[in-house]
């Protein structure tokens, strides 16, 4: 049981790599809980869950590229921007810039 960071849903979530899994990348700043139904958008949409934080690009470092994650607060569920790092926790942020 847990919440899905992407939707807020309460219930079964999956452990999610957000770049591809690869030797030496199961690092906390890396993984993120995804509902099974959010899992799948990520798999099936891979450049729009790029863009909207939910991935990472394989040439991306994951403690450096912003996501966004559902939180609770004084008006209810919301996405903000966060950077997740090693220790398991993260830093707000804001809505990365993608210029190429």
């Amino acid at each position: 049981m847990g919440r899905c960071v992407r939707c807020g849903a309460v219930g079964t979530v999956q452990r999610d790599h957000r770049q591809n899994r690869m030797r030496g990348n199961t690092v906390a700043s890396n993984l993120q809980a995804l509902c099974p139904r959010c899992h799948q958008f990520k798999s099936e949409h891979p450049m729009l869950a790029t863009e909207e934080g939910w991935s990472v690009p394989r040439w991306g470092v994951p403690s450096s590229w912003p996501a966004q994650r559902m939180v609770c607060g004084p008006h209810g569920l919301h996405l903000v921007w966060v950077l997740y790092d090693d220790l398991g926790g993260c830093a707000r942020s804001t809505r990365p810039r993608r210029d190429g």
